[in-house]
């Protein structure tokens, strides 16, 4: 825009160019009323507390919500035909997977319980950031009853406490 100003400047003739003149009659600090003093000054800290906070913003990395995904499917890969039904002394099988979302490399441990008993132990399963661990699991009721609770509990490294818990429900029947 300077420099199409300039050029139509030039083109014009010299008793038809315009100047603008501004009459500042700066009276300085010493001039101010009280009021306009403190005015200033507040406009001055409000501005530096402003550029404070946008450079803390713009240099501060923003780490999002650090979780695991921890879920299970059926056979198929989907969320649906989970067994319900097991035979005594067959094995069902899920597909187990854990996402880890914590912003960190994490190692984790899977206990597989029926009815608060062990049936299995899966780990240590070392994961990165974003990594995905996905695998089929089996397990094998111990004896015949209905309604019997299948539990997968999550461990963290470091912590002794179960991180997450999945359920699944089970029928367990002395043969079809």
């Amino acid at each position: 825009m300077l420099i199409i100003a300039l050029f139509r400047r030039g083109r014009l003739f010299s008793g038809k160019c315009s100047v603008a003149y501004f009459n500042s009659n700066p009276t300085g600090w010493a001039g101010l009323s009280p009021l306009n003093k403190a005015l200033s000054v507040v406009l001055m800290l409000a501005i530096l507390v402003t550029i404070g906070a946008l450079v803390y913003v713009i240099t501060t990395p923003h780490v999002g919500e650090r979780f695991t995904e921890f879920y299970i499917l059926g056979p198929e890969g989907k969320a649906e035909n989970y067994p319900t039904e097991v035979v005594l002394g067959e094995e069902a099988k899920v597909i187990l997977g854990i996402v880890n979302r914590e912003c960190e490399e994490v190692i984790y441990w899977v206990d597989v319980r029926i009815d608060e008993v062990i049936n299995e132990e899966i780990g240590p399963l070392v994961l990165a950031h974003e990594e995905k661990w996905e695998q089929k699991v089996s397990f094998a009721p111990q004896e015949v009853g209905e309604e019997q609770e299948v539990e997968f509990q999550l461990y963290k490294e470091g912590d002794s406490k179960t991180y997450h818990t999945l359920d699944l429900w089970i029928d367990v029947v002395s043969s079809r």
